[in-house]
Protein backbone atom coordinates (compact mmCIF):
# COMPACT_ATOMS: atom_id res chain seq x y z
CA UNK A 1 0.00 0.00 0.00
CA UNK A 2 1.50 3.77 -0.81
CA UNK A 3 0.66 6.55 1.14
CA UNK A 4 1.05 10.43 0.27
CA UNK A 5 2.86 11.77 -3.03
CA UNK A 6 6.25 10.24 -2.01
CA UNK A 7 5.63 7.07 -1.96
CA UNK A 8 3.02 7.51 -5.31
CA UNK A 9 6.31 9.31 -7.04
CA UNK A 10 8.47 6.39 -5.84
CA UNK A 11 6.37 3.95 -7.46
CA UNK A 12 6.21 5.76 -11.02
CA UNK A 13 10.08 6.35 -10.99
CA UNK A 14 10.11 2.69 -10.50
CA UNK A 15 8.18 1.96 -13.53
CA UNK A 16 9.67 4.32 -15.83
CA UNK A 17 12.58 2.63 -15.04
CA UNK A 18 11.36 -0.52 -15.31
CA UNK A 19 10.31 0.32 -18.91
CA UNK A 20 7.05 1.78 -18.57
CA UNK A 21 6.65 4.22 -21.51
CA UNK A 22 3.21 5.29 -21.76
CA UNK A 23 0.12 4.80 -19.54
CA UNK A 24 -3.40 5.31 -21.04
CA UNK A 25 -5.97 5.88 -19.27
CA UNK A 26 -10.01 5.40 -20.03
CA UNK A 27 -12.81 6.46 -17.75
CA UNK A 28 -16.08 4.56 -18.51
CA UNK A 29 -18.27 4.62 -15.30
CA UNK A 30 -18.20 7.77 -13.16
CA UNK A 31 -20.69 8.17 -10.02
CA UNK A 32 -21.09 10.67 -7.65
CA UNK A 33 -22.16 10.20 -4.64
CA UNK A 34 -22.50 12.70 -1.81
CA UNK A 35 -18.78 13.97 -1.17
CA UNK A 36 -17.35 11.08 -3.30
CA UNK A 37 -16.62 10.11 -6.77
CA UNK A 38 -16.32 6.57 -7.81
CA UNK A 39 -14.30 6.09 -11.30
CA UNK A 40 -14.28 2.31 -13.17
CA UNK A 41 -11.72 2.39 -16.14
CA UNK A 42 -9.04 0.54 -18.08
CA UNK A 43 -5.75 1.31 -18.67
CA UNK A 44 -2.84 0.15 -21.27
CA UNK A 45 0.45 0.52 -20.25
CA UNK A 46 3.24 0.24 -22.49
CA UNK A 47 6.35 -1.60 -21.78
CA UNK A 48 9.65 -1.74 -22.92
CA UNK A 49 12.45 -3.59 -20.67
CA UNK A 50 15.72 -2.87 -20.98
CA UNK A 51 16.77 -6.35 -22.88
CA UNK A 52 13.27 -7.83 -23.46
CA UNK A 53 10.53 -7.67 -26.56
CA UNK A 54 8.36 -4.77 -25.48
CA UNK A 55 4.81 -5.71 -24.27
CA UNK A 56 1.44 -4.04 -23.37
CA UNK A 57 -0.51 -4.22 -20.68
CA UNK A 58 -4.03 -3.74 -20.36
CA UNK A 59 -6.49 -3.66 -16.78
CA UNK A 60 -8.76 -2.03 -15.14
CA UNK A 61 -9.12 0.13 -12.40
CA UNK A 62 -11.17 1.88 -9.83
CA UNK A 63 -10.57 5.18 -7.90
CA UNK A 64 -12.19 7.14 -5.01
CA UNK A 65 -11.86 10.61 -5.26
CA UNK A 66 -13.12 12.31 -1.54
CA UNK A 67 -14.22 16.34 -1.74
CA UNK A 68 -11.74 18.67 0.28
CA UNK A 69 -12.51 21.41 2.51
CA UNK A 70 -11.87 23.54 -0.58
CA UNK A 71 -13.87 21.97 -2.72
CA UNK A 72 -11.53 20.29 -5.04
CA UNK A 73 -11.62 16.95 -5.69
CA UNK A 74 -8.84 14.44 -4.10
CA UNK A 75 -7.91 11.16 -4.85
CA UNK A 76 -8.60 8.73 -1.91
CA UNK A 77 -8.10 5.21 -3.08
CA UNK A 78 -6.51 3.67 -6.41
CA UNK A 79 -6.71 0.34 -7.43
CA UNK A 80 -6.13 -1.60 -10.45
CA UNK A 81 -5.93 -5.21 -11.87
CA UNK A 82 -3.91 -6.16 -14.78
CA UNK A 83 -6.05 -8.42 -17.27
CA UNK A 84 -2.62 -10.24 -18.63
CA UNK A 85 -2.25 -14.21 -17.29
CA UNK A 86 -0.50 -14.32 -14.19
CA UNK A 87 3.27 -15.66 -14.46
CA UNK A 88 4.42 -18.67 -12.38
Amino acid sequence: MMRGRRDVEGFWSAAIKMGVRDARLKTVELTESGEELHEVGNYALRIEPTGAKPFEDKGKYLVIWKRDKDGSWRLHRDIWNSSLPSSK
